[in-house]
């Protein structure tokens, strides 16, 4: 069974971030798509509507993520494996640094106080 995280740029969706047998992909949603003012997430991840597969999806997220000894401690804390992005992207995605925020399917985004422009 796939598991999924909806990717948001600042606070809109952008697409997402699915786990197939250990392998990540990204696919942009097609509303984001069609957007005039739609941006890459990254550069090794173009406006597409082609899914991207593990070897490009994979360094982008799991860049998002801290390194080395934080890494393995926020891991331990979270009794997860240290080498299970999308574990860790799904535990932390909402807190990432920067623009790019990663949440379950139906969770809505909040920003500054709101959530998707209705009051929390």
């Amino acid at each position: 069974m796939p598991h999924k995280l909806k990717v948001w740029l600042f606070n809109e969706p952008v697409g997402t971030l699915g786990l197939v047998n250990g392998r990540l992909s990204f696919e942009y949603a097609q509303e984001w798509l069609q957007n005039p003012q739609a941006m890459a997430i990254s550069c090794a991840l173009p406006l597409q509507a082609a899914t991207f597969d593990d070897h490009l999806s994979r360094p982008f997220f799991a860049g998002l993520l801290p390194e080395g000894k934080m890494r393995q401690l926020i891991a331990q804390q979270l009794h997860v494996s240290g080498q299970n992005d999308f574990a860790l992207l799904d535990h932390l995605g909402g807190e990432c640094a920067g623009a790019i925020s990663l949440l379950e399917q139906g969770q809505q985004h909040s920003v500054l106080g709101q959530t998707m422009g209705h009051p929390v």
